[in-house]
Formats: C-alpha cells, sequence, structure tokens
C-alpha cells in the first residue's frame, strides 16, 4: 500500500516565506551525486514554473491552508518496475480530497517527482486549502492512503496486463531451429527490417520472406534477431 505522509505549514507571520522554502526544497533537492537539481512542477493544469508557483501562494485568499503531502507507491506491490504513472496518482488523490471535502475545483497544488535521490519514487506536493478544517475534516487525510494505493493498483494491473499480452505475443515469435525451418510453413511469423512490423511473412524460398504488410523482399537473416548462421539456430522468447 502507498505512503502517505502529511503536515501543515505553520501559521502566522512568514507562512509565505515557508511555504516557498518549500517548494524551493521540492524542487532543487539534490541528487545521488549530491548537486543541485531542478525538477519539473506540475499541478491540475501541467506543467508550472517555479515563478507560477509563487504567484499562487502570494495571490491565495486570506486563511488558506498549506499543506505538505508526500506520495509514495509501494516499490515492490504498486511502483515494481517504476513504471507507474506518478503525477496521474497525485492528481487522483488531490481529487478524492477535494471530494471528500465537496470542494471539487478549488484545491490547488504543485508538485514534483523526486526519483533521483533514492530507488523508492515520490511525489512532494504543497496543497492550498481554501477554508479551515474540522476536525472530521482532517480525518479524510487519512483515507488518502487508500486513494493513491487505489490507483497505484490500478495502473500496475493495467500495465502487467500489457506486460502478459507482450510477453505472450514475443512467445509466438519463436525462432526455429534448422529442421523447422526445412518444413518451413506458407507464412512464418518475423519483423520486417523495412516497416518493423511484426506479424506474418509470405516464406518465397527456404531464406526469402515478403512482409505481408510493406511487401518488402528480405532473407531470413535480415530479419530483426535472428542469427546469420544456422548453427545458431535457437529458439528463443
Amino acid at each position: 500500500m502507498a505512503i502517505v505522509k502529511n503536515n501543515y505549514v505553520k501559521r502566522g507571520r512568514g507562512q509565505i516565506d515557508r511555504v516557498k522554502a518549500s517548494l524551493r526544497y521540492i524542487t532543487h533537492r539534490p541528487g545521488k551525486d549530491n548537486k543541485r537539481m531542478y525538477r519539473e512542477l506540475f499541478g491540475h493544469d501541467g506543467v508550472m514554473d517555479k515563478d507560477q508557483a509563487y504567484r499562487m501562494f502570494d495571490e491565495a485568499q486570506k486563511g488558506t491552508i498549506f499543506f505538505r503531502l508526500v506520495i509514495s507507491p509501494d516499490p515492490k506491490l504498486e511502483d515494481t518496475f517504476r513504471d507507474l504513472h506518478m503525477r496521474e496518482i497525485a492528481k487522483k488523490t488531490i481529487q478524492h480530497l477535494e471530494e471528500k471535502l465537496n470542494l471539487e475545483g478549488k484545491i490547488q497544488f504543485v508538485a514534483a517527482l523526486h526519483n533521483d535521490h533514492t530507488w523508492i519514487r515520490h511525489i512532494h506536493a504543497i496543497v492550498l486549502m481554501p477554508q479551515k478544517l474540522s476536525r472530521e475534516d482532517f480525518q479524510v487525510f487519512q483515507d488518502l492512503k487508500s486513494a493513491a494505493s487505489a490507483e497505484a493498483q490500478r495502473q500496475r494491473q493495467q500495465l502487467d496486463q500489457v506486460r502478459e499480452a507482450q510477453r505472450e505475443r514475443s512467445a509466438r515469435y519463436l525462432i526455429y531451429d534448422k529442421a523447422d525451418l526445412v518444413q518451413a510453413t506458407p507464412l512464418d511469423i518475423m519483423a520486417c527490417s523495412e516497416c518493423g512490423a511484426i506479424q506474418p511473412a509470405e516464406v518465397l524460398s527456404r531464406i526469402l520472406f515478403r512482409c505481408t504488410g510493406c511487401g518488402h523482399i528480405q532473407s531470413r537473416s535480415q530479419y530483426a534477431g535472428l542469427p546469420r548462421r544456422e548453427a545458431e539456430w535457437q529458439l528463443s522468447l
């Protein structure tokens, strides 16, 4: 399950300066080589720069509460291959907060992905809450972990299905050994070096094939991934 941490920026004199300092941290935190970095910032409407975020803070209505939020999917069960769409997870988490507080479209945020100083990818966000929260409202933040995990797990399931489909497709494109080649069928699965399509190819002779997609004729040795010497032919998944 994803980890979601939150705390709010102390209110009062100097609050905006503290918020801006937090923004500089999430934007420029040094990477593994300890060099200052610049990470792309984003919000509901996509990419934003640091000056836009500063203006958002400066123009926030009186009484706005600024929250610092960290969203980190489980690196073993959710972000297994470091391929989750982290920005989408952040947006879905904020949308869940809006829905639970009846503030659809009213909660602003700015965030950045950190994937360079630790192998565990995570999102740092600054969330602008436009109103005071009751004790019951604060309980909603406890639900954010479930919301982030639900989106991470949805993506993991889809990505794993794609991976499995690609694996099964690759398994059908076996490189036949010499005995199989002699008895080649009129159509054989190949990857065309001209158009790149992986599909049945028309067998013209023992070594020549025609791509059924673009009509390109080439020898077996020219097909992507095929060894040039017959002695090297082997099953490959």
